[in-house]
């Protein structure tokens, strides 16, 4: 799993590549806790860290639908 921050606009997103093998998070540089998964398709998430260090997301919306 790989992640990365950046800003997250719509031609940013659009841009990207699809990831089909592997899931990439790209983390928003400025709204804390959203970002983007990227895998065959393109889902916007949003990721809280949980006591004892997991990580819970919550799929809130695919790009583009």
């Amino acid at each position: 799993m790989t992640t990365n921050k950046y800003k997250l606009t719509k031609t940013f997103v659009e841009n990207l590549p699809l990831s089909p093998d592997k899931q990439v998070f790209y983390k928003d540089s400025e709204l804390q806790g959203f970002a983007l998964r990227v895998t065959k398709s393109k889902s916007y998430i949003v990721e809280k860290k949980l006591p004892g260090g997991k990580t819970c997301r919550t799929t809130i919306g695919q790009h583009g639908v």
